[in-house]
């Protein structure tokens, strides 16, 4: 009877032992998802920006931001504070400081910090960290290259004595649908439609049309259940399709799609939007560099896409460069693939490059 009492024992400090390691391993796991690839889960559905009184109807744009707006943002995967300066861009760093380089950047959600907070986004890091340079967001959630480029004319139109040194603008590759289309996310915008070498507006002024504000972005949503709140399981959830689909193809070559025409003509269409811009940039004396952006997402057709795009660039003379997301850590949101803090982070080091790479030519051209 006493060996089999101790044999008794002797499995279930097994077992206890087996779930202890399990828990701590778990636990362990849980806590370097939170360091290394954040998953929060804060319940409900994804909030759109555009649904929820952020932006207002402008008939140049399409849309712009709602000016000195502050708010909270909660979605599904962040908890953000929103602010708008008085003109409606979101920055926390005036649009020109005398005795510093300034610079301009535009962009999309991307530049204009969707999921991050006001302090987290490139544009403030990067003005934080350099103290000898000013760098202002023209960025505006949903935006095109077609709209940026529009935004960039009428905001320099509006501050004819502001003097800076450079444009830097963001490109991902949804620009390439948005530049093709008189309508995105049910609101009309402008667009430019080739005509042979030139550009030609269309779409201007953009019709006024009622779009339905009905995400309530300032309020937190209901945690689904328990298990929202344990980010390792989100991180499993989240990665194990991916996970499968590499062991499926491990070993095989990469086979990527070709271009079909009607994308062909997008790139097209982008490339000559930002050759314009660049040409725009130099007659007033500033550099102008294309930052494309290449997130997890950017897979497929739309990884040939922004490919062509680089080489089309560099045969119309077009600086740019590639800021490619990392997975640990990771820089990007769980859900979207939109830059979480450390992503901004690193881009507003990219961007940085930017601004001495291009300060260290011009100083050649001029010896």
């Amino acid at each position: 009877m006493r060996v089999f009492f101790s044999w008794i024992l002797k499995v279930l400090s097994n077992i206890a032992a087996v779930i202890i390691g399990l828990v701590m391993a778990l636990l362990l796991a849980e806590v370097l998802v939170r360091i290394f690839s954040p998953h929060p889960d804060y319940g409900g559905g994804i909030r759109p920006a555009f649904y929820s009184h952020l932006f207002e109807y402008d008939k140049l744009l399409g849309w712009r931001g709602v000016k000195n707006l502050s708010t909270p943002y909660y979605s599904k995967d962040f908890h953000v504070t929103v602010s708008h300066d008085a003109a409606g861009y979101r920055d926390m760093y005036p649009a020109y400081v005398e005795g510093k380089k300034n610079y301009l950047l535009l962009g999309d959600s991307y530049a204009w910090g969707w999921g991050v907070e006001d302090n987290e986004t490139a544009a403030a890091v990067f003005s934080r960290k350099n103290t000898d340079k000013n760098l202002y967001s023209l960025g505006i959630a949903g935006y095109g290259t077609d709209q940026e480029w529009l935004s960039l004319q009428q905001f320099l139109e509006q501050h004819p004595t502001y003097q800076y040194q450079g444009v830097i603008l963001e490109f991902y590759f949804n620009d390439f649908d948005d530049n093709a289309a008189t309508e995105r996310y049910a609101y009309p915008k402008p667009a430019f439609v080739a005509s042979g070498d030139e550009l030609r507006l269309t779409n201007v002024p953009v019709p006024y049309r009622e779009v339905e504000q009905s995400i309530p972005v300032t309020e937190i949503p209901e945690p689904n259940d328990w298990s929202s709140r344990v980010q390792v399981l989100s991180f499993i959830a989240h990665h194990m399709p991916g996970v499968i689909a590499f062991i499926q193809r491990r070993g095989k070559p990469e086979v990527l799609p070709t271009l079909t025409p009607v994308m062909h003509d997008k790139v097209l269409l982008a490339a000559q939007l930002l050759s314009e811009i660049r040409q725009y940039c130099e007659k007033r004396g500033m550099f102008f560099h294309a930052v494309i952006l290449q997130t997890q997402d950017t897979q497929g057709e739309n990884l040939v896409a922004i490919r062509a795009l680089a080489e089309e660039l560099d045969e119309r003379g077009v600086a740019h460069s590639l800021f490619k997301s990392r997975y640990l850590p990771s820089t990007d949101l769980w859900l979207d693939a939109h830059l979480n803090p450390y992503g901004q982070a690193l881009l507003a080091d990219h961007i940085e490059e930017v601004t001495e790479s291009a300060a260290l030519q011009n100083t050649r051209i001029h010896q």
